[in-house]
C-alpha cells in the first residue's frame, strides 16, 4: 500500500501560511522573476470572482478589482516542503518527496491498517502548521495520488 500527502495550491499556501488576514480575500500568486508567466495559483475567493490561473495580472485585476496579488516565496515553499516531508515521515521511513507539495509514502512496513485515522492524523498535523493537506491511500503510488487529489473534506 502507498499513501500520498498532497498540499493543493502548494506555492500559494506557502506564501499565505503566515498571512491569515488574506485567507478570506481573493488572492492570486505571481512569480515576480517571470512576469510573463501570469497568475500561477489562486484561492477559492479569487476563483469565485472570475480569476483563473494563466491570466495576466492586469486581466485578473479587471475581473476582480479587490484582488490581492502576492509574489512567490521560495523560502516559504522550502519551509512548507520540509514540514510536509517531516510529517509524512511519521507514516513510514520510506518517504519520497515526489514533487513540490506532495510526498509518496510506502506503507509496506506500517503496522497501521486504519487508513482513515492515519490520514486524519496527518491532515491535523499539517493543519497545526497552517497547511491544508489532502490524503490518499491505494495499492500503487499513482492511484494514491488520484485518491489524494479527490480528497475534498
Amino acid at each position: 500500500m502507498f499513501a500520498v500527502v498532497l498540499l493543493p495550491n502548494f506555492r500559494l499556501q506557502a506564501a499565505l501560511r503566515f498571512r491569515g488576514e488574506l485567507h478570506a480575500l481573493p488572492v492570486a500568486l505571481i512569480d515576480p522573476h517571470e512576469p510573463k508567466s501570469g497568475v500561477l495559483e489562486i484561492n477559492d475567493a479569487a476563483a469565485a470572482a472570475g480569476v483563473s490561473a494563466g491570466q495576466t495580472a492586469t486581466q485578473a485585476l479587471a475581473r476582480c478589482p479587490s484582488l490581492t496579488i502576492i509574489p512567490r516565496s521560495p523560502a516559504q515553499e522550502q519551509a512548507a516542503q520540509s514540514a510536509l516531508i517531516e510529517i509524512s515521515g511519521t507514516l513510514s521511513p520510506e518517504v519520497e518527496a515526489t514533487a513540490d507539495g506532495f510526498c509518496t509514502v510506502s506503507l509496506r512496513a506500517s503496522r497501521e491498517t486504519n487508513w482513515q485515522t492515519l490520514g486524519e492524523l496527518i491532515i491535523a498535523g499539517l493543519a497545526a502548521l497552517s497547511l491544508t493537506a489532502q490524503f490518499g491511500v491505494a495499492a500503487n503510488p499513482d492511484l494514491a495520488f488520484i485518491a489524494a487529489r479527490q480528497d475534498r473534506k
